[in-house]
């Protein structure tokens, strides 16, 4: 090896050195910036006191919004209201509160994953009077899919809608 090309080598090196220090510190600063961006909001679990802002949240921010109940022109229903109250009731309802003053930012609804009873669901749908919820097509497409589902692992569903 000659005294030029281990000259050159040395460069390349320590330029490779520089660009992954200046990389490197430029991750960590952008880590940096992200968790101070998040480390504003406190991530709880809702109490029953925060369900009347959450679904006040919820017709302000979602149901106008949803492509299903935004195309019948459906805003805020009891029945709406009774399905996220019966989701929150079980728990594990998760808001997002600002680190300095309590409010609520954002909230996630989650149920648990257990087998539903689709012949209720199917009640519920027939017995509804008020005309827009009767033509929401949801709970028709909700209860064929709850009964399919529940299906899924004995009659082949997959198999069926494949062909």
């Amino acid at each position: 090896m000659t005294l030029i090309s281990g000259q050159i080598l040395k460069i390349i090196s320590n330029v490779r050195q520089q660009f992954y220090c200046r990389y490197s510190s430029r991750a960590t600063k952008k880590s940096k910036k992200a968790s101070d961006r998040f480390s504003q909001y406190l991530i709880l679990k809702a109490c029953i006191k925060d369900y009347p802002q959450i679904l006040e949240s919820m017709h302000q921010y979602y149901y106008n919004f949803e492509p299903t109940c935004y195309s019948i022109g459906l805003h805020q229903n009891s029945i709406m209201d009774q399905i996220a109250m019966q989701k929150m009731a079980e728990g594990m309802t998760l808001v997002a509160r600002c680190k300095y003053d309590g409010h609520i930012v954002g909230a996630a609804i989650n149920e648990s994953s257990n087998p539903w009873d689709p012949d209720l669901k199917e009640k519920l749908a027939c017995h509804i009077n008020c005309p827009q919820m009767k033509h929401w097509l949801l709970f028709q497409f909700f209860r064929h899919i709850y009964k399919d589902f529940r299906n899924f692992g004995t009659v082949c569903m997959y198999k069926r809608y494949l062909r």
